[in-house]
């Protein structure tokens, strides 16, 4: 079997790697030329981040230290390296810094022509001395790749995710009933003062394990008529446990929403996740700082970026709240990387300039108007740049 070598340039953006490693398959030996920061565990080792998603053992890899800035440094370290017991050599330039790549190039030119880089947002490995060859990206990763690309892995129970409350065909008939105005919001805002402004409300009849007993508490005489208008299929009559009080205060926007995306994508399961929770570690202190108990309401890959929706079925007139959820969708950025993209999807009916500051925040606004148009997908593709 050929010894082919796919050499990678890691950097802060780890996801053109991982992309290069699922392109060029026919690669079964992989040089990384890092640096220290990048190799610094505290932070997060970006190389083991991109060998941890791509699935490559230890021992199928090579790694080079260099000093990112220093050229002379970069060609020395390569110079050092046994480059004659490869077959073959692919490298990729698109990592690293500027004077990595500069570098590389001008080393790997002499030994071989396969030098690829992948320019933002395409498709598309060009060959650097021939922009007209390219070599196409055949790969969709899945939310857990993505994640698992910025250090955040399942397995080591970094996130979390929920499950469908209640099935498609009733939560999108409550959010159109809901949308349409069918139903009268206001007992839903009543729901959610009552179970989110009180903790101790929680805590009735919570040893028992059945949750709120409606009929014992005089606050709720309204809850059970209009659970009957809406036709809640209450897992226990008169009585509402954890997950239906969640569920009622905004969880089936959340499950509408989920379910309208996965629509609209039309991807599977893997491409698409509800309330992803993140569980950073003591020692992910930048992380921590931003998203330390905080759940994503919709996180979704598509085209090898990663989207997160912000859902708030109302309250985004109080400009308070719009603030702070605008201000917390943008922080994303901080967690993720520049290639996130954050939007805010609510019932609210949003002014224009809301939406705008929304949009130089780097977060884009679907609100009521959309959700009413008859050409609401296509708003929606066209507002998070699906197309």
């Amino acid at each position: 079997m050929k010894n082919i070598a796919l050499v990678l340039l890691v950097s802060k953006q780890t996801i053109p790697n991982f992309l290069s490693i699922r392109t060029f398959i026919e690669a079964n030996h992989f040089v990384f030329i890092t640096t220290e920061e990048m190799e610094d565990k505290e932070r997060g080792n970006k190389r083991e981040w991109i060998m941890s998603a791509a699935g490559i053992e230890e021992r199928s890899t090579s790694q080079i230290v260099v000093k990112a800035e220093y050229k002379e440094d970069v060609i020395q370290n390569l110079i050092a390296h046994d480059w004659k017991k490869y077959d073959e050599i692919i490298v990729n330039i698109t990592g690293g810094t500027k004077m990595m790549s500069l570098a590389c190039y001008e080393f790997f030119k002499l030994i071989t022509h396969k030098i690829w880089y992948l320019p933002i947002r395409s498709s598309n490995y060009h060959l650097c001395d021939n922009s007209r060859e390219i070599r196409l990206v055949d790969y969709n990763c899945s939310v857990s790749e993505y994640l698992s690309c910025c250090g955040i892995n399942a397995n080591d129970k970094r996130f979390s995710e929920k499950m469908l409350l209640l099935e498609e065909e009733y939560t999108c008939q409550l959010a159109n009933g809901f949308i349409n105005q069918d139903f009268d919001t206001e007992n839903l805002e009543r729901i959610r003062r009552l179970f989110r402004d009180n903790e101790a409300l929680y805590k009735i009849n919570r040893g028992l394990g059945k949750g709120i007993i409606l009929s014992e508490v005089e606050e709720f005489s309204f809850i059970q008529p209009f659970l009957n208008e809406i036709k809640f299929p209450s897992r226990n009559k008169g009585i509402l446990d954890k997950d239906e009080m969640e569920y009622l205060t905004g969880g089936w926007f959340e499950e509408f929403t989920y379910q309208l995306i996965k629509l609209i994508i039309n991807q599977d399961e893997g491409h698409i996740k509800l309330g992803v929770g993140l569980n950073p570690q003591p020692k992910d202190q930048e992380k921590a700082r931003y998203f330390t108990n905080n759940d994503l309401d919709i996180v979704f890959a598509y085209r090898n970026e990663l989207y997160v929706i912000e859902c708030k079925s109302g309250g985004m007139d109080d400009n308070e709240l719009f603030n702070k959820t605008v201000y917390l969708a943008s922080a994303l950025q901080k967690y993720f990387g520049l290639t996130v993209n954050s939007s805010l999807f609510t019932l609210s009916e949003m002014n224009d300039r809301k939406i705008e500051k929304a949009e130089t925040l780097g977060v884009k606004a679907v609100d009521l108007s959309v959700f009413k148009s008859e050409n609401r997908d296509f708003l929606i593709r066209q507002i998070l740049r699906l197309a």
